[in-house]
C-alpha cells in the first residue's frame, strides 16, 4: 500500500482495476515544489467532483477563486 495522498489515490485506482501494479507512481524531489502546487489543485478538484471530498477544494476556492474548463476526454 502507498503512503500519502498519492499512495491513497494509487491504491484506490488499483482496487478498481484502473491502474495495474506494473505502473509505478513516484513524486520527483523537492526541486519541483511548484509542480506539487499544481498537483494539489488538480487533485483537490478531482476529489471534490468525482469523490465528494469537498474540503480541500473549498479551502482553495475561498482564498483564490479558480475557473475550471473541463475538456471532453476523447
Amino acid at each position: 500500500m502507498g503512503t500519502g495522498s498519492t499512495g491513497r489515490t494509487a491504491d484506490r485506482l488499483r482496487k478498481t482495476h484502473r491502474l495495474t501494479a506494473e505502473l509505478r507512481l513516484d513524486h520527483a524531489g523537492k526541486d519541483l515544489a511548484l509542480l506539487w502546487l499544481a498537483d494539489f489543485v488538480a487533485s483537490s478538484y478531482v476529489a471534490a467532483t468525482r469523490h465528494g471530498e469537498l474540503k480541500p477544494w473549498e479551502i482553495i476556492n475561498a482564498a483564490h477563486p479558480i475557473e475550471v474548463t473541463e475538456l471532453d476526454p476523447r
